[in-house]
């Protein structure tokens, strides 16, 4: 009779595997993320005009774009999901639907947004080098969003950070970051 520490339980399943969202879900979802991010991009230019008229250089823009990209993007790593993902009911999650700690969400959105980080990092910088690594990286994460078609529906930031993203009610388990998002675990 075997001890359960003999027993070797696959990190995914197929049933796993077929609750990922894949390629479109996650696309219509980055789409709304877009919208938001055109809303404060019509904000910050509002707000530059009012205070700072015929002062907007492209080093000023470029600033607001990263800086609005980011502010989105970085929901992911509180909420484990962008606002278009949770207009979506989507959620990330462990490549295995556990929920996902704050240090795997922060790596994978590392990975993801980097290129927005350097984008930022180069308005001060100003050096043509960075903005050149820049728009390697962001094409890179850009091309790397296509193998979300394949059967695993993971990314390549996914695949780097073990993640995946499924319905917000399909994660199994506690959350594992006290304070952070919701418990889907049902009553106790």
């Amino acid at each position: 009779m075997g001890d359960q520490r003999d027993t070797i339980v696959p990190m995914t399943t197929t049933g796993t595997i077929q609750a990922r969202k894949g390629f479109f879900i996650r696309a219509a979802a980055l789409l709304i993320d877009v919208v938001c991010l055109m809303f404060l991009l019509v904000c910050g230019a509002l707000v530059l005009e009012m205070f700072a008229p015929r002062r907007v250089n492209d080093e000023l823009s470029y600033a607001i774009l990263a800086s609005s990209w980011l502010l989105i993007s970085s929901f992911e790593i509180w909420t484990a999901a962008t606002p278009g993902k949770m207009i979506l009911q989507l959620q990330i999650g462990n490549a295995d639907a556990t929920p996902a700690t704050m240090a795997t969400l922060v790596s994978r959105w590392l990975t993801k947004n980097g290129w927005a980080l350097l984008l930022l990092a180069n308005v001060f910088l100003r050096n043509p080098a960075i903005l050149w690594v820049q728009g390697v990286a962001q094409f890179l994460v850009m091309c790397g969003c296509l193998p979300a078609l394949n059967e695993a529906r993971q990314a390549w930031h996914d695949q780097i950070a073990c993640t995946a993203v499924f319905s917000r009610l399909t994660l199994i388990g506690p959350d594992p970051t006290p304070g952070r998002g919701f418990d889907i675990s049902g009553p106790a």
